[in-house]
């Protein structure tokens, strides 16, 4: 069709690039020293063209890319790790020199909830029970001891809480609240 005939059995694929090889070769040695000499500058041309706009173009740009993102995902993680800290701190303000009831006091102050709360002496050898002498809003109180504890590195040991209604038909809690240290997982195993 197009003057040329397919490759058969007896004209295998191995031959035909032989074929073209040696005539390649021929005409590489028909030229003079001098256009070879043209001919291979121009080709070395050619492959470093294609090394710049393939390999060291695209990494240049990347790289300016990445010089000038760094530094606000770097920004951004800062932000981010001063939320998360935030967070914790208002959980409970916490001090590595303070005892567990000091701790715990300061995070129950810290949420609103001084003077509604006093502490019950040797309750708990491992740990520390409060009593809700007034009564607190259950709104507030029943989302802090679902975070709070666990900030602190403490869990529900015991709640006896009853329910009761302030001025206004607001719900509030009283009773007493146990919490001792977080077991690990080493632990219970």
């Amino acid at each position: 069709m197009n003057g040329q005939k397919p490759a058969t059995a007896s004209q295998p694929l191995a031959g035909g690039i032989l074929r073209h090889a040696a005539r390649l070769r021929g005409a590489w040695q028909a030229l003079v020293p001098r256009e070879r000499m043209q001919l291979t500058l121009g080709l070395a041309a050619l492959a470093l063209a294609l090394l710049w706009l393939l390999g060291v173009r695209p990494a240049l740009a990347s790289l300016s890319y990445w010089e000038a993102e760094l530094p606000k995902l770097r920004s951004q993680a800062q932000a981010l790790e001063t939320v998360l800290n935030g967070a914790g701190a208002a959980a409970a303000p916490t001090e590595k020199g303070l005892a567990l009831a000091d701790r715990l006091g300061a995070a129950l102050d810290h949420a609103g909830f001084a003077g509604s709360y006093r502490f019950i002496d040797g309750a708990q050898a491992d740990g520390v029970q409060f009593e809700l002498s007034t009564g607190l809003p259950a709104a507030r109180l029943m989302p802090w001891l679902l975070d709070a504890p666990t900030a602190l590195g403490l869990e529900i040991a015991g709640l006896a809480l009853r329910g009761g209604e302030a001025g206004g038909g607001q719900g509030v809690v009283l009773g007493t609240v146990s919490l001792r240290p977080a077991r690990t997982t080493k632990e219970e195993g």
